[in-house]
């Protein structure tokens, strides 16, 4: 459902496959063809490598691009970290893992969210403290 230039595009999934070891013996599994990305994720390049202005607007402003473009359509990612921004050959972003995603109006379609899922550390804190709930 979402088609833009710094999401990473999915060929398709199967939620119970078959996968046979080098023995033979077989292991059911799931799985996602996506879009080779190549050129890594944010956080391992922020740990690794120190940013001009210019490569941190270049970052931003496609990650901007984006998520405004979820919003648009009507979801939010629910865990947008720097573990989830990922690179293509050419170094341009690619927001993945779509886990926690679900309609901006919420579950229920009251314009809330309940209950709480992303990653702890890049929760905004009012969430953390469970003050929105």
């Amino acid at each position: 459902m979402l088609d833009h230039p710094h999401i990473v595009a999915y060929y398709g999934f199967e939620n119970n496959a078959t996968m046979y070891d080098v023995n033979g013996h077989e292991t059911q599994v799931g799985y996602i063809v996506q879009e080779l990305l190549t050129g890594g994720d944010l956080f391992d390049h922020v740990n690794t490598h120190s940013f001009s202005e210019d490569v941190c607007r270049y970052i931003f402003k496609q990650t901007l691009q984006a998520v405004n473009y979820i919003h648009c359509k009507g979801f939010a990612h629910r865990d947008l970290k720097p573990d989830n921004i990922m690179f293509n050959q050419n170094y341009d972003v690619k927001i993945v893992d779509f886990g926690f995603t679900c309609p901006l109006e919420g579950p229920l379609g009251i314009g809330t969210f309940k209950g709480i899922t992303g990653t702890r550390g890049y929760m905004a804190p009012e969430i953390v403290a469970n003050e929105q709930w």
